[in-house]
């Protein structure tokens, strides 16, 4: 059987896969032009304590708030998708009979947001290493995704591990804001985001490094490029874990 047999989404790959993912770039660019404006207005922080450091310095907080509300709003995006893909690959996790649609806009948007999130805090990384680290892999990876497109069946899996990032920004976003952290609501988020750090991020993560590092096809046939990839996807699983004792103290 040839491999084009197994590729999930035409689409995803070459010129059309790269307007796609060109549009969801200008998408998140707008989006934080948006979320700037919107903060301007509604959040007193913005004009009054965060104004010492301009915006496009680094660890500027206003950009800082700023791209954690276009982080929120991508993680309830792709999860979401995520989730509805992995619905439809289930069972077994490496099925490639599913939509071609809903894994091939999650590849778009991810590639998108990564791509934009990299550019736009380039400024931080020399006091951010781990988070750079975390933003060239996680870029490379999706980069990867697209040039070839068999891998994209293995998104809707991976990229589950964004619903924790909801709960994460949201009691980032609280503490900055000044929200006690004795708060019922603030306990709750704390606490969903710890569960599912732990179940997506540590337990099922490393399942899915070990599955597209093991995937047999991709073994055959893939050569150099599965070696790469494979590669990417064990260092940000292995980032995980130098984050969970900081995060889970926080």
């Amino acid at each position: 059987m040839q491999l084009l047999e197994y590729f999930p989404l035409p689409f995803a790959y070459g010129e059309e896969g790269l307007r796609s993912i060109l549009l969801c770039f200008c998408l998140y660019c707008a989006l934080h032009a948006a979320a700037f404006v919107v903060c301007n207005l509604a959040v007193p922080q913005f004009k009054k304590q965060w104004s010492g450091i301009p915006y496009w310095k680094s660890r500027s907080p206003r950009r800082r708030f700023v791209l954690y509300i276009v982080s929120t709003i991508n993680s309830l995006i792709t999860s979401g998708l995520c989730l509805c893909s992995l619905y439809q690959q289930w069972p077994p996790y490496h099925s490639r009979i599913f939509s071609q649609e809903i894994p091939g806009i999650a590849a778009a948007v991810l590639t998108g947001y990564f791509t934009y999130d990299t550019l736009v805090t380039l400024v931080d990384m020399s006091f951010y290493i781990d988070q750079a680290f975390h933003h060239v892999i996680a870029v490379s990876l999706m980069w990867g995704y697209h040039m070839v497109p068999y891998y994209v069946a293995h998104i809707g899996p991976w990229f589950i591990v964004e619903l924790s990032t909801i709960f994460l920004n949201i009691s980032w976003m609280g503490g900055k804001l000044g929200v006690p952290t004795t708060k019922l609501w603030m306990q709750a988020v704390q606490a969903c985001f710890a569960l599912l750090f732990i179940a997506t991020r540590i337990i099922w993560l490393p399942y899915c490094a070990y599955q597209l590092w093991f995937d047999e096809v991709a073994f055959r046939h893939m050569g150099i490029s599965h070696t790469v990839i494979g590669t990417l996807g064990i260092s940000i699983t292995a980032i995980q874990f130098f984050w969970v004792g900081p995060l889970l103290r926080k």
